[in-house]
């Protein structure tokens, strides 16, 4: 029983150590998320401009393509990201499922033995008040 007991322990903390991982992606990813949603705003804002001399449209330009080439990384970042919560979900999920088999099991043992307890009183009582009026 005390074996079961340390097994749902360290799987209690291996869940709660993947739920604390998954948190902090959830939160990577939403900063990601707003810095994508930044960056094409500021791209669409920069595409409405019109800069006035060559000069100005190359450096706009250079400027544009760096952001476009941000707008890509981040999207990558993201994209990676996300497939990378959705394993440790699916992880977290089967953890979880394996933690509720074990709280199961433990129940299911720790009622057998308030049963086989019980039982045994029983009969203790029985050949008690039995052997003794047999005697």
């Amino acid at each position: 029983m005390a074996g079961l007991e340390a097994v749902l322990k360290v799987k209690e903390r291996e869940v709660n150590a993947l739920r604390a991982e998954a948190e902090r992606l959830e939160a990577r990813l939403k900063e990601i998320e707003e810095r994508v949603e930044a960056l094409k705003e500021e791209i669409k804002r920069s595409k409405e401009l019109k800069p006035p001399t060559a000069y100005h449209f190359a450096l706009h330009h250079l400027s544009l393509s760096q952001k476009l080439k941000s707008l890509e990384k981040a999207q990558e970042e993201r994209e990676k990201l996300a497939a990378k919560l959705k394993e440790l979900r699916e992880l977290l999920k089967e953890k979880r499922g394996e933690l509720s088999l074990l709280k199961t099991a433990i129940e299911r043992r720790k009622r057998e033995k308030e049963r086989r307890d019980e039982i045994l009183t029983e009969r203790f009582i029985y050949e008690v008040l039995y052997g003794r009026a047999n005697t």
